[in-house]
C-alpha cells in the first residue's frame, strides 16, 4: 500500500477528516475482512479498499489503517497530516520510510495534536523539515533522540508556533553538516526553557539563521556550539556587550526583542574563541 500527499484524501469517504481525533497504520498477517468483521462485533465499523487496505474507525474520531503487505511512503509525504486540527494522536510505526525526502509540513497545524510515535521510522534520507510541526499548539514534547537527521538542509519553522513545546530531544550521534537554512526553526516557542542543537555543524556562514529563537522567552538554557555565523555585536549596553562575546547580532538569532532576559547559559562556538560557555542572570 502505497503512502502519498493524497493517502488521508483519498479515503476521506470513510470519515470526516476534520473529526479524525487518533490515528494509526497497523501491519498484519490476518485476512483483512475477517478482521473488519471481528471489528463490527466490537462496536466498530470497517471499509475494505481493494484486498490490502482495511479502515477500521469508529464515530468517536478513532481510525485504523491496515494492510497485509506494508505501508510504503513514496519520496514526498508533505502535507499528509496537515490540517487536522482534531487529531489527538498519531502512532506511524507501522510506516515504512525509508525512501522519504520530504517531511515538509507534515503535521502543520495539528492544533490539537498531544502525542506521537514515531519509534521506528527511518529518516536517513530526509532532507526536508521545513514547517514539520509548524502550529502544533498542545504538543509539549517532541522525541526525535533515536532519529538519523543528518541529511537535513532545510528546517526553516520546523517548530514554529509550538506554544505549549517544553521539551526537543535530539539524537547526538549524528552530526547535520547539510544545514542551508533554519530560519524561525523555534520561533514562538514561549514554553521553551531548555534546548541542545550542538548536533547542527555548520561549516560556513551561509546557513539563513534568521530569527532561530525569535519569541522563546522563556529560554535559560541553550547549546548552539555547532553553528557558525556571522556579523557583529551592535546592540545594548557594554555591560551586557561583554558578555556576549561573540560576534553574531543577536537580532539575527532571537529577532528584535535580543535575548531572551530568562537566558542564563549560552553555549556556543566562534572562530576567535572557538567554544566558550557564558553564565549571566541572577
Amino acid at each position: 500500500m502505497i503512502i502519498d500527499t493524497e493517502f488521508i484524501g483519498k479515503y476521506k469517504n470513510i470519515i470526516n477528516r476534520y473529526r479524525i481525533k487518533t490515528l494509526q497504520f497497523k501491519v498484519t498477517n490476518m485476512d483483512l475482512e475477517k478482521l473488519g468483521k471481528r471489528a463490527v462485533t466490537l462496536g466498530r465499523q470497517y471499509k475494505l479498499f481493494g484486498d490490502s487496505l482495511l479502515c477500521i474507525y469508529e464515530d468517536n474520531g478513532d481510525l485504523m489503517y491496515v494492510t497485509n503487505t506494508e505501508f510504503k511512503c513514496t519520496e514526498d509525504i508533505s502535507a499528509l497530516f496537515a490540517g487536522l486540527f482534531t487529531l489527538e494522536s498519531i502512532d506511524m510505526r507501522g510506516l515504512n520510510t525509508s525512501s522519504v525526502h520530504s517531511f515538509r509540513n507534515l503535521f502543520a497545524y495539528c492544533s490539537n495534536l498531544k502525542t506521537i510515535d514515531i519509534r521506528g521510522l527511518t529518516t536517513i534520507n530526509v532532507e526536508n523539515v521545513a514547517s514539520m510541526f509548524e502550529g502544533c499548539n498542545s504538543l509539549q514534547e517532541i522525541d526525535l533522540g533515536n532519529h538519523n537527521f543528518s541529511n537535513i538542509n532545510n528546517a526553516n519553522r520546523m517548530f514554529k508556533d509550538c506554544k505549549d513545546l517544553e521539551r526537543v530531544k535530539f539524537c547526538t550521534k549524528y552530526n547535520t553538516r547539510n544545514m542551508k537554512s533554519m530560519a524561525q526553526m523555534f520561533a514562538g516557542c514561549s514554553n521553551l526553557r531548555s534546548l541542545s542543537i550542538s548536533h547542527i555543524q555548520t561549516e560556513d556562514t551561509s546557513c539563513n539563521v534568521m530569527r532561530i529563537f525569535e519569541n522563546c522567552n522563556h529560554l535559560e538554557y541553550l547549546n548552539i556550539r555547532g553553528l557558525t555565523y556571522d556579523g557583529t555585536y551592535d546592540q545594548g549596553d557594554p555591560s551586557i556587550r561583554q558578555k556576549f562575546k561573540f560576534s553574531v547580532k543577536i537580532n539575527t538569532l532571537f529577532g528584535d526583542i535580543n535575548y531572551p532576559s530568562t537566558l542564563k547559559t549560552l553555549i556556543c562556538r566562534d572562530d576567535r574563541f572557538k567554544s566558550e560557555v557564558f553564565n549571566w542572570g541572577s
